[in-house]
């Protein structure tokens, strides 16, 4: 699993569960399962964005592999 994501040709390391400015307060995360200071599973709906701080797979920055 990456530990960083490439958006127009820089790394950002991509936030734990936990981390995020939204997350929630619960032992793992409500989408993906992944517990507490865990990288959240790719796709899941509530892992943010590192440039931009929204949603990761519906923000509008340019992922490299997209």
């Amino acid at each position: 699993m990456p530990v960083k994501f490439s958006i127009g040709g820089q790394d950002y390391d991509r936030i734990p569960y936990g981390k995020g400015a939204d997350d929630l307060d619960h032992l793992k995360c409500d989408d993906c399962g992944s517990p507490r200071g865990m990288l959240h599973v790719l796709g899941c709906d509530l892992e943010p964005c590192p440039r931009c701080g929204g949603q990761a797979i519906s923000c509008d920055c340019f992922y490299d592999d997209d």
